[in-house]
């Protein structure tokens, strides 16, 4: 649950070029020391207020491209 930064720069040496989070983004407080990395996304739809961005230009074989991170909430049981 939530992502180190070891892990995190293990992931990037494994060939990766973007690292996006999810509902387990703030699991473990070191994240906050590399949250603003430019390889990095949290949800989008997080709150404005929370440290890092929700989507990212990046640019792949002469091309940009938007990478966005969106999560969405899941509700267990019955609907009244």
């Amino acid at each position: 649950m939530g992502l180190t930064e070891k892990l995190y720069k293990a992931i990037l040496e494994a060939g990766a070029n973007i690292v996006t989070m999810g509902n387990h983004t703030w699991a473990k407080m070191e994240i906050f020391g590399f949250i603003d990395d430019e390889k990095i996304i949290r949800p989008a739809n997080y709150p404005d207020n929370n440290p890092g961005v929700g989507y990212r230009i990046m640019e792949c074989k002469d091309k940009k491209i938007a990478v966005i991170n969106l999560i969405r909430k899941s509700y267990y049981g019955s609907f009244i």
